[in-house]
């Protein structure tokens, strides 16, 4: 039987043709997250519904391999301004 392991720091970090290819959508919040609004204030900034912010915070904190809105903010911090 296979060991479980753990996966390594490295695996969790998008590559950098994988950061090319998140949508636009999605890194339209990306900023807001960064800055700490809560989904009900990034929704009303972007024109979007409180669930559609949801999903794409989900969907963020996968792509880049976080656990947390506050590990995804440092992430973005550490990338550089990757929304344009």
């Amino acid at each position: 039987m296979p060991e479980s392991r753990e996966p390594r720091a490295e695996s969790r970090e998008p590559r950098a043709e994988s950061r090319e290819r998140i949508p636009p959508r999605l890194l339209r919040v990306l900023p807001y997250v960064a800055e700490g609004l809560r989904n009900r204030e990034i929704a009303e900034a972007c024109c979007l519904t409180e669930h559609t912010v949801e999903k794409y915070v989900s969907e963020l904190l996968a792509i880049f391999g976080c656990r947390s809105r506050t590990e995804l903010a440092a992430k973005q911090a550490h990338i550089g301004e990757v929304s344009g």
